[in-house]
Formats: C-alpha cells, sequence, structure tokens
C-alpha cells in the first residue's frame, strides 16, 4: 500500500480487528474521508496500558534485544527519535495493534519511517532461530514504535476504540478486565 497505492487516505487495520465509528459499527469510508476534511493527523486505536513501563512489557513478551536494538539504530542514524523512543519505551501506555489512517503523506512518511528501523533490526536479529510466535517481532516492534514517531513529528492524534471480529466473548471480556485493572493500579 505505502508505495503502490495513490489513495488520498491510506491505512492499515489487522484482519479480525478495525476501527469503531458512530455506529459502533467499522469506522466507515464516509467517516474517514469526513474527518480528513479538516483534520491534518493520524486515527489510531486508543491506548494500552502496561503494568510497569512499554520496554519492560515488550522483555516480558519477547526478546528485549530487539528493542534494543531499535533503539540503537535510532541513537545512532535518527537522532531525532531518540528522546521520544525513550518517552515511549518509559511510558506506561501506547497505541498496539498496527492500526493507522492518515492523509497519504502522513503515511507514506510514517512507513519509510518504520521501514528504516525495522530494516535495521532484521538486519542485526537473530529473529530467524525464534519460534514462530517471535519470528512476529516486527509487528510488536512497530507496535510500540509508532508513538515515537507520532510524538518526534508532532503529529495530532485522534484515537478511536477498536471492534473485535472475535467470537470468543471470554477473550474480549478478559482484554477489557486487564485494561480496566491496570488503568486503576498502575
Amino acid at each position: 500500500m505505502w508505495k503502490n497505492s495513490k489513495s488520498n487516505i491510506k491505512g492499515i487495520v489487522h484482519y479480525r480487528r478495525f476501527l469503531k465509528g458512530a455506529d459502533k459499527n467499522i469506522l466507515s469510508e464516509t467517516e474517514i474521508e469526513t474527518t480528513f476534511s479538516n483534520f491534518e493527523g493520524v486515527i489510531v486505536s486508543k491506548p494500552v496500558f502496561v503494568k510497569k513501563s512499554v520496554r519492560d512489557d515488550y522483555a516480558a513478551a519477547h526478546y528485549v534485544k530487539d528493542f534494543d536494538l531499535a533503539r540503537q539504530f535510532i541513537s545512532e542514524s535518527q537522532p531525532k527519535y531518540l528522546e521520544a523512543f525513550d518517552r515511549v519505551a518509559s511510558s506506561k501506555k501506547y497505541h498496539s495493534l498496527n492500526m493507522l489512517i492518515a492523509h497519504s503523506n502522513l503515511f507514506d512518511e510514517y512507513s519509510a519511517w518504520i521501514f528504516s528501523v525495522l530494516e535495521y533490526v532484521e538486519s542485526k536479529s537473530e529473529y530467524k532461530d525464534y519460534d514462530v510466535y517471535q519470528s512476529r517481532i516486527f509487528g510488536f516492534l512497530s507496535e510500540r514504535l509508532l508513538d515515537v514517531w507520532i510524538i518526534s513529528n508532532n503529529i495530532p492524534v485522534l484515537e478511536m476504540p477498536v471492534l473485535f471480529l472475535e467470537n470468543n466473548r471470554v477473550a474480549n471480556f478478559r482484554r477489557f478486565l486487564r485494561q480496566t485493572l491496570i488503568r486503576m493500579v498502575g
């Protein structure tokens, strides 16, 4: 999409998760166009909250050395983003799920930036030795890096709730409880 679409507005969503519109259904094309008729920013999912920090949360579930490789690349090659990276890494929330809708120019800028970071990590990581789940590091990292790009570039953000199209009500309820407890307890 990044290099191949000529659309004025571009976006990415998850195959089972979509941004929720005003009518509690999937955010419609009309709603997106209306929003961007007078908004120069990005639409993202509402943030998720973690217990300690974004970095600690990553370390608890993934190989933190990959997270640190992203920081190393930013420190050495894109220092403009380092302060925001450290701020996000120590934060207790981030915009997850790799969901983003933006005017084409912003989407393309984000894509160029995120792929530069991920390509560096790919060249240095041992991800080919990881199990199937952990080999998805590029998705896991890009979730945490979206806010780095937003903060560094002072991009206005419109947060939208997420519509989960899973039939597993127990999983959805657990997700809701976890996020509620983390917000309450910190």
